[in-house]
């Protein structure tokens, strides 16, 4: 039903051992259940049993994380989901990291304290962005400060100028959040 990530933070905050873990959730009937926990363990080894509770605190965690000082999402190819939760855990070590993903989709998510140095998130993006053509990474939250100094979406790409003409032909007169997406726009 669910496959997660956890960087060794995330996995303390959700009372797990604090180490690189992958979570599954599974459901359905119990016999199925049975079955897929033995296919699991067969698959990976060591399996660690837990409870439904795992996820009522992953959603708090995930809650929690968004009133952190910077809110960063990795979107990567599948294969890639694990180099991007290692790549922001690594990076952002200095800085009290909660990391995550969603295995199953490529989304990964770091919640962290600020910087003192932009380059540390020059650098994360670049690492995440090596991860694939379409790899990314968008700054959902940050201070003022680091959002004048860096652009939080990244990379427009070469559709950016499609999409000024769209707004200025939507918005003519700029008024539905100017600046505030991709590019400036």
């Amino acid at each position: 039903m669910a496959i997660e990530l956890f960087g060794p933070h995330a996995a303390s905050a959700v009372a797990l051992p604090e180490a690189l873990l992958v979570v599954f959730l599974v459901g359905g009937y119990p016999k199925a259940v049975q079955r897929q926990v033995r296919d699991l363990s067969a698959l990976v080894g060591q399996c660690l049993q837990t409870s439904e509770k795992v996820w009522e605190d992953l959603a708090s965690m995930r809650v929690a994380a968004q009133n952190r000082d910077v809110v960063v999402k990795a979107a990567v190819p599948l294969v890639g989901s694990t180099r991007a939760v290692e790549i922001l855990q690594e990076r952002l070590a200095g800085l009290d990291p909660l990391v995550w993903a969603h295995a199953g989709n490529g989304i990964a998510y770091a919640a962290c304290d600020a910087p003192s140095d932009l380059e540390v998130l020059r650098r994360v993006r670049a690492d995440v962005s090596a991860l694939g053509s379409n790899a990314s990474l968008v700054i959902q939250r940050c201070p003022i400060e680091l959002k004048r100094a860096l652009d939080v979406w990244g990379d427009p790409g070469s559709g950016v100028a499609l999409m000024r003409a769209l707004k200025a032909k939507l918005d003519p007169k700029n008024t539905l959040n100017p600046g505030r997406y991709v590019g400036g726009i």
